[in-house]
């Protein structure tokens, strides 16, 4: 279900974590302001909808060229580093966002179980242009670049999308409650990979500090035409 693989350094995280914080000017807010969550990079969750596809090309237009400028080497250590875990060629998905970071800042309501509680099914979203398109096992992964004192990490619970992405929100509640819930900590430079779908969120933080922050690479992928394409 989940897998962890040695990605970054402490170094690394920190030399990555410090360009993130010289970018704010790039940051969105995600809450209207009236949290500190942002994302840094074009989201398809959030950027991307039936009704408006174009918004989501327009932001991949706008943040790709800055995230590429500004994290080349980390974008081909990902590469690499995808390549030799899954044994298969790994490339950016083209015309997509670029792998992007969540950046959490210190807030009190981080300390409550205050994320969306879903499934990783942003491949639906898109028409994927190629002969073998194997939807059956998207990925999904996490690496903490920063993150609070006391940690972070993800609660989740063994539902698949088959289970559960067709029911209302009122009997996905049900059906979680009936299932127990699992909390997987992060580990700083980690890289950790959703082999497999299943219902998860955000684990709230505990004991924030005013300058701790939270900020993650996250990023999705599909292998078409044999070919592993990463995307956010």
């Amino acid at each position: 279900m989940l897998a962890t693989h040695e990605f970054l350094s402490p170094e690394e995280c920190a030399h990555i974590s410090a360009i993130v914080m010289g970018l704010k000017e790039f940051w969105v807010n995600r809450t209207s302001g009236l949290l500190p969550f942002y994302t840094l990079g074009a989201a398809s969750y959030l950027d991307h909808s039936p009704t408006n596809e174009e918004a989501y090309a327009q932001a991949v237009q706008r943040y790709n060229p800055i995230l590429e400028s500004h994290f080349p080497k980390l974008y081909e250590q990902l590469l690499e580093r995808f390549a030799e875990i899954l044994k298969i060629p790994v490339v950016y998905a083209e015309g997509m966002a670029l792998p992007g970071f969540h950046i959490f800042l210190s807030s009190i309501a981080f300390q409550y179980p205050m994320g969306s509680i879903h499934f990783d099914l942003q491949y639906q979203k898109f028409k994927w242009g190629y002969e073998k398109v194997d939807k059956e096992h998207p990925i999904s992964f996490t690496c903490p670049i920063a993150m609070p004192e006391s940690g972070s990490g993800l609660n989740y619970w063994k539902i698949s999308p088959k289970e559960g992405a067709h029911l209302s929100a009122l009997e996905l509640e049900k059906l979680k409650q009936k299932h127990e819930q699992f909390y997987f900590p992060y580990k700083l430079g980690t890289l950790v990979l959703h082999e497999t779908q299943f219902l998860h969120q955000i684990a709230p933080s505990k004991n924030l500090q005013p300058d701790d922050c939270r900020i993650t690479l996250q990023g999705h992928g599909l292998v078409c035409d044999d070919i592993m394409r990463l995307y956010w």
